[in-house]
């Protein structure tokens, strides 16, 4: 669960795709499944897992437009009762600008997102299973300003700043 307990909500525009597996969107009450906070529906998103037995690693870099970088490293492990995968990921663009050049709007709004995940299972018996997860990523976003009558202009140096932790150890013991 990484929903507010103020708000309710969660800003997922800082999850990288890399680490989905898939996702689940229930729709409706499902109070009774997962709590009081999902009256209107759930958004259930599973990131992968250690998938190959024995140890397995990869490594990834990609560029693009407006200074873009994306680069990030993988590796996992796997047993009959072990599965482990961590994941370390780095995005960071220089960005464009929403406000019009044509105004004097020349600063580019900046990405830079770093993104650290992991999640291990042990399976200590045929009805014991333990898991622990970690998330984290911390997020820079530059952002423009918008004025009525004028549209969307450079605020210089405005810069939104954040940062998620989300921790979790779960113990599945069948009765």
């Amino acid at each position: 669960r990484v929903n507010s307990n103020a708000t309710g909500g969660f800003d997922i525009s800082d999850i990288k795709t890399e680490i989905i597996e898939r996702i689940e969107i229930v729709r409706g009450s499902q109070s009774v499944l997962y709590g009081s906070e999902a009256v209107g529906g759930v958004i259930n998103i599973i990131t992968k897992g250690a998938t190959k037995e024995g140890l397995a690693g990869s490594v990834n870099f990609e560029a693009g437009s407006f200074k873009t970088t994306d680069s990030g490293a993988a590796i996992s492990y796997a047993t009959d009762n072990i599965k482990g995968i961590a994941t370390l990921s780095h995005v960071d663009s220089q960005g464009f600008s929403t406000a019009s050049e044509k105004q004097g709007n020349t600063e580019t709004d900046r990405y830079n997102n770093t993104t650290l995940t992991s999640l291990f299972e042990i399976d200590a018996s045929k009805d014991t299973n333990l898991a622990f997860d970690l998330y984290y990523t911390r997020a820079d976003v530059g952002l423009d300003g918008f004025e009525f009558g004028i549209g969307p202009v450079d605020a210089i140096d405005f810069v939104q700043k954040r940062n998620n932790t989300v921790a979790n150890a779960v113990l599945n013991q069948q009765i």
